[in-house]
């Protein structure tokens, strides 16, 4: 694979970082919280302090759940979810290109030491009825796990009812459920019903407070009071016992209180997607940017879509090569309305310096 002339290394002075949602920056309406709660006393309990007990019972009474707890990432909220559902030799069935099942499946496998089962991909929506044959005929089973919104398909938001139906398939074989929610407010602002609705056949559900919403860091888990009181021992002997906390719950506070305005996000996707579209080489399927993701498809080689991406990070782009021939641009609160046609633009000088003929 050859490219054409490099871009120049400095082009843009700023760069726009679609790379992941992550990248969202806390607003001044955050800062100014966060100040705030810097000034104030500090809980010496891990769950003690005012900011975190307000955190945990906003985030338990917006997901509908009994309690929850804060976690520093949803990596560590789906193992505990994982080692609080599960025995050592119990497994796990989640659908294969499902976050726990590619990222975290280390944590799950190596770290908890349980089985884990992977159903073939299909963009989020495993059938009901192969959960139900594959818990007939695999009774060490105890955990379902589901993503929403799924990553591996641009974002795209489970049907409302379709949580109820495996959570229904899961009830009939003795398993729990457990929904892996760190977009999960993209999908209700997509659905445009309160998060709660997503999650209410699910055991437990773990939330990202920086993807999108903007906290510097930080997650949570909530579920059933009983589970989250033994979540809080679990996360101590993970290392994940942190303090002082009132900055980090006072960012998570107030990162709640937006969950709605992600709805721009997901309009200025669209508004990129649309500009993609045309770009020689470049393939985008609109009907598929439903939230804050958008994948664009190449007729790339793994290592010709880096080389993409690399050239793209040149035009102040910064762009995830997600797999062999797709690169995932992530919008999010950092991203603004006047960045469209620097997208637009390096995509298009990208790939004109492309040379097509031997890059797949």
């Amino acid at each position: 694979m050859t490219s054409g002339p490099a871009a120049p290394d400095r082009l843009y002075e700023t760069e726009i970082d679609l790379r992941s949602d992550f990248a969202s920056p806390s607003d001044p309406v955050m800062l100014a919280a966060m100040h705030e709660a810097a000034q104030a006393p500090c809980g010496f309990g891990f769950r003690e302090g005012v900011y975190v007990k307000k955190l945990e019972r906003d985030t338990s009474t917006i997901l509908g759940k009994e309690d929850a707890i804060w976690l520093p990432t949803c990596t560590m909220a789906n193992l505990v979810a994982v080692l609080l559902q599960t025995n050592p030799d119990g497994g796990v069935v989640a659908q294969g290109d499902t976050h726990i099942a590619t990222t975290e499946r280390g944590s799950i496998v190596d770290i908890a030491k349980r089985t884990l089962i992977c159903l073939p991909p299909c963009n989020g929506l495993v059938a009901p009825e192969v959960f139900s044959a594959t818990l007939s005929k695999n009774d060490s089973i105890q955990l379902i796990v589901l993503e929403d919104t799924h990553n591996r398909s641009g974002g795209l938001p489970l049907p409302i009812g379709y949580g109820n139906q495996i959570g229904a398939a899961a009830a009939e074989h003795g398993v729990k459920l457990h929904l892996d929610g760190a977009r999960i407010f993209n999908s209700a602002v997509s659905h445009g019903v309160d998060p709660a609705v997503l999650c209410e056949a699910t055991e437990t559900v773990s939330i990202s407070l920086n993807k999108g919403l903007g906290a510097p860091n930080g997650a949570m888990l909530a579920g059933p009071q009983k589970l989250i009181e033994r979540a809080s021992i679990l996360r101590q002997q993970l290392g994940g016992g942190v303090r002082p906390m009132n900055l980090m719950a006072a960012a998570g506070i107030t990162a709640l209180q937006r969950w709605r305005d992600l709805s721009r996000d997901h309009q200025l996707a669209k508004r990129i997607a649309k500009e993609l579209i045309g770009i020689p080489h470049c393939v985008v399927d609109l009907n598929q940017v439903q939230t804050n993701i958008i994948l664009v498809r190449l007729e790339l080689d793994r290592v010709a879509t880096t080389a993409f991406a690399a050239d793209l990070k040149r035009y102040g782009i910064g762009a995830l090569d997600f797999d062999a021939g797709c690169i995932r641009l992530c919008v999010h609160c950092g991203i603004l309305e006047d960045a469209v046609p620097r997208i637009a633009a390096a995509f298009l000088n990208v790939a004109k310096g492309m040379d097509w003929r031997d890059s797949q």
